[in-house]
């Protein structure tokens, strides 16, 4: 496709941040996919709520791989490379596919999240994740009585 061909879909982070990805990649996006068929789509930019702009350019990092590349040995290792991110922001990662309706990065970030977790009590995983324990201890014990198999 000639460069004066690509359609181009401008994007703004919730923290203002623009830019401007090439159509093929926004679909990548369920949620943008649908926002495009707006026919002032193209002309206009496209808010995305909840998402932060050094997220944002990370996420359409991934569509646009995903959206040129067919090879899926190539795909799993850039994905394997990707997704190796601090804890906050595989957070941040998860909430943006979440909100962007991007299924595959949602099931990438499942999986390096269900990685992290694996073999480690609810404790630990708490102290990893900075998680508060807002149960009351009567209903720990009512938890673990319900799953004393898990304990």
């Amino acid at each position: 496709m000639a460069e004066q061909d690509k359609v181009m879909i401008k994007l703004q982070s919730s923290d203002g941040m623009e830019y401007e990805v090439e159509e093929h990649t926004a679909e990548q996006s369920a949620f943008l996919q649908g926002l495009m068929m707006s026919p002032n789509a193209r002309e206009n930019r496209i808010t995305i709520p909840d998402v932060n702009g050094t997220i944002l350019a990370k996420v359409m990092d991934y569509c646009k791989k995903h959206a040129e590349t067919a090879d899926k040995v190539e795909l799993d290792s850039w994905d394997a490379a990707f997704i190796d991110v601090e804890n906050h922001i595989l957070y941040d990662l998860i909430m943006a596919a979440n909100t962007l309706i991007i299924t595959s990065l949602l099931h990438l970030c499942g999986k390096k999240f269900a990685e992290l977790i694996k073999g480690h009590t609810a404790d630990e995983i708490r102290a990893t994740f900075h998680i508060q324990n807002d149960f009351i201890p009567e209903e720990v014990e009512a938890v673990r009585r319900e799953n004393l198999w898990e304990f």
